[in-house]
């Protein structure tokens, strides 16, 4: 429970984070096309720059960057990179680009396309909502899962049930692992039905450590399905 709270407190925190700077980028770039103006520019480089896994062998890891020349109404010759690129480059040289710059510092020149003026602004905005919403409801389901135990605390009724099993849950992983689940039935008398509960997530096996067949489950009586299998008995992680 510590790590999911951990984990999705940090998921909250990095997410707010790169929404607002995605915020900030787009306020920035809307001030810029209100007060920019448009030119022609020439191609007349590529620069290509490697990502962080790149490879010498095969110069394919990277994206080609294309530099622009143009020049301002007031005749000065500006030079500059766009801030975005591709592989394949999408221009070579010699190609013709409309640019957009700042009058007052024309080196902030862009290129006139969605991407060049968009991208740095979605792609924080696009991974900070979704670590935001990711971590939200990390919180949210350990905060159900606190009001769910306070309400069985209060209200819940003490059941014993019958040991099935120990499986290895592979639909959840952490750092390469999975954890296992305990499996128990139990015989609802009032509906004459076979109910199955399973543990909360435990990082290590723990058959060895059940002692006997009965394991205590804590069930809401008006609803057998909301639970708590207690697993006290078993040794802490390390």
């Amino acid at each position: 429970m510590k790590i999911v709270k951990l984990l999705g407190t940090v998921f909250v925190v990095v997410g707010v984070l790169l929404l607002a700077g995605g915020f900030l980028s787009y306020r920035y770039t809307r001030r810029f096309l209100t007060h920019s103006t448009v030119a022609s520019g020439e191609v007349i480089n590529l620069v290509f720059q490697a990502s962080s896994d790149f490879d010498s062998r095969t110069s394919s890891t990277g994206t080609y960057h294309p530099v622009i020349r143009f020049e301002t109404a007031g005749r000065e010759t500006i030079e500059f990179m766009s801030n975005t690129g591709n592989n394949p480059p999408s221009h070579r040289k010699g190609d013709t680009v409309t640019v957009r710059y700042d009058p007052n510092d024309p080196y902030t020149a862009r290129v006139d396309s969605w991407a060049s003026l968009w991208l740095l602004a979605l792609i924080p905005a696009s991974l900070g909502l979704l670590l935001a919403s990711t971590g939200g409801i990390m919180i949210g389901i350990m905060i159900r899962s606190a009001g769910l135990m306070k309400y069985l605390q209060d209200f819940g009724r003490d059941i014993t049930t019958e040991f099935q099993s120990v499986s290895l849950d592979t639909s959840v992983t952490v750092n390469g692992r999975h954890p296992y689940r305990i499996y128990a039935q139990w015989h609802d008398p009032t509906q004459n039905k076979i109910v199955t509960f399973k543990s909360k997530a435990i990082w290590f096996n723990p058959v060895k450590y059940i002692q006997g067949k009965e394991i205590e489950v804590r069930i809401d009586p008006n609803n057998p399905r909301k639970y708590f299998m207690d697993t006290s008995f078993l040794p802490e992680a390390e």
